[in-house]
């Protein structure tokens, strides 16, 4: 085989949609078998000989690449969860439970949506690798005998949120992190708006290097931002260690049973604390669950953990510094480059991607694909070219 071998199925009719699908995944595996390119589909771990070496030298840079394109939306969330959640209370109730009340949501949201949902229990159902909404559709489908269409229907209304949701996430995260200005520089305040859409059209030019090219810039970029985020963090939880005490669920629950009138404007903000968790199961084929996972595990969550706290403490110990907590809480000299470090982000990667690779997979059956396979690729990546079906 050459470096990069294309092989084409195209169906002859649209009645032998069936075979022709059967056909592309027999062929795809002996592709992908022939060419030692690494993959998590488990029948075809033990034909790769190269798998464990290249798993042990390569999963630093997977690691690395995992924090630029899974934990970009995620790692914005401090900007933006804990303050409007804040702002939620309409200044009801004791400030101190309020504080201790709201983060203590945050840390079990976090927990509870993220760490055991996700990490235990959603990376573990993949679909010969792939994971997103249509992947579990597929699973779900394959579980039945006559692969009813209503479960078809809430995949598709599944993923129809999914492409919501990144469209929302982008402007929200880039929108919070442009916010920033007003903290520095108060007369730029008008300028916010044209920068954050000029920000996001960058962003999403960038997204036609490919998965490779973006993980490439915005790993090392992610891996700084999430240091900063736990170092300024851990040093204003000295501010009132009393803010360890949010670990205990009871503030939570305390905290909604006593603002009931709040409490659904005070959630919605928690759930930004979460805002990219998808991006986990969405991005599992590009990296494989071992990468994703180190990375949460090892820098993602406790340095989400350390900030929130760290945000707590700050307010705690300075009532009046509500409007922007997370830029407030560093020193001046700091802001800038603080707010520098906030804007790049890769919005809705995920979104583009997984419905290119998936759609024709799973909704739309009978499309002509080229899969182009090269010896020197990474890591479960394989990249799908499609065009209609020919009658």
């Amino acid at each position: 085989m050459t470096d990069q071998t294309a092989v084409w199925f195209t169906p002859s009719n649209q009645s032998n949609c069936r075979t022709f699908n059967e056909i592309i995944s027999r062929n795809l595996e002996k592709i992908l078998s022939l060419q030692k390119c690494p993959v998590t589909y488990p029948q075809l771990r033990s034909e790769d000989p190269e798998l464990a070496i290249e798993t042990r030298s390569g999963l630093p840079a997977l690691v690395l690449a995992a924090l630029g394109v899974v934990y970009g939306d995620i790692g914005t969330s401090p900007l933006y969860a804990f303050r409007e959640a804040l702002h939620a209370t309409a200044g009801s109730g004791s400030h101190r439970e309020n504080v201790l009340g709201i983060l203590s949501l945050i840390v079990w949201a976090l927990t509870i949506v993220v760490t055991v949902k996700y990490v235990t229990f959603v990376l573990r159902a993949d679909n010969r690798g792939e994971g997103g909404t249509l992947s579990l559709m597929t699973l779900a489908r394959q579980s039945f005998a006559g692969k009813p269409a209503w479960i078809l229907v809430l995949g598709v209304a599944g993923a129809s949120l999914f492409l919501g949701d990144a469209i929302i996430t982008p402007a929200i995260s880039v929108l919070s992190a442009v916010e920033g200005i007003q903290v520095v520089a108060p007369g730029l305040s008008g300028w916010i708006v044209p920068i954050t859409v000029t920000i996001i059209a960058v962003l999403f030019f960038v997204q036609r290097f490919g998965t490779g090219g973006v993980a490439s810039v915005f790993g090392p970029i992610m891996a700084v931002w999430f240091l900063i985020l736990g170092i300024s963090g851990g040093i204003h939880i000295l501010d009132d260690l009393e803010i360890f005490s949010a670990i205990n669920p009871l503030h939570g629950i305390l905290y909604a049973s006593s603002n009931v009138g709040h409490a659904i404007a005070v959630l919605g903000a928690v759930f930004l604390a979460v805002t990219g968790a998808e991006a986990l199961y969405v991005d599992l084929g590009h990296f494989g669950r071992r990468p994703i996972v180190t990375a949460w595990f090892f820098l993602v969550f406790p340095c989400l953990l350390l900030n929130y706290f760290g945000q707590g403490a700050f307010v705690l110990a300075n009532p009046d510094m509500t409007k922007h907590p997370f830029f407030d809480m560093h020193p001046e000299w700091a802001r800038v480059p603080i707010v520098c470090m906030a804007q790049p982000r890769p919005p809705s990667l995920r979104a583009k991607q997984s419905s290119r690779g998936h759609i024709p997979l799973f909704v739309r059956p009978c499309t002509s694909m080229c899969y182009r396979v090269s010896k020197s690729c990474t890591p479960r990546r394989h990249t799908p070219v499609r065009s209609s079906c020919r009658k």
